[in-house]
């Protein structure tokens, strides 16, 4: 994973890994079965999901964002999408954006430096 430092010289970095569920997928594929399902992820999810990821490196783009790294990937959700963001209120907006397309649920999870956790197991010992 990339990190961006958010200031220079302040040992603080920014990142957002974006996890993509397609809504209701796993019940989707567990009620039609096997076959129906390969047949609907071809005419949805293989034939679009690389428009989608650019339609949100553009939008991340024009909030101030970068997409950095995105994997399409196998089990609990679908994509995991790794990006850079000014702050964390311009990566809840990106999160928004992205849901607002439809079909789509995100979690996202904010990172922490090997420094900065330092800090916190330091503060937690009081």
């Amino acid at each position: 994973m990339r990190l961006r430092r958010q200031r220079e010289g302040s040992g603080r970095f920014l990142a957002t890994i974006l996890f993509v569920d397609i809504v209701g997928s796993t019940e989707l594929a567990s009620a039609i079965g096997d076959a129906a399902w390969q047949i609907l992820l071809g005419r949805y999810y293989y034939v679009d999901t690389t428009k989608r990821a650019d339609a949100a490196t553009d939008g991340f783009a024009r909030l101030g964002g970068k997409l950095t790294d995105i994997y399409w990937t196998l089990g609990l959700y679908d994509l995991v999408a790794i990006s850079e963001f000014p702050d964390d209120e311009t990566a809840s907006a990106a999160a928004l954006q992205l849901a607002a397309g439809g079909n789509v649920r995100t979690l996202t999870m904010r990172s922490f430096g090997r420094d900065e956790v330092k800090k916190i197991v330091a503060k937690a010992k009081g």
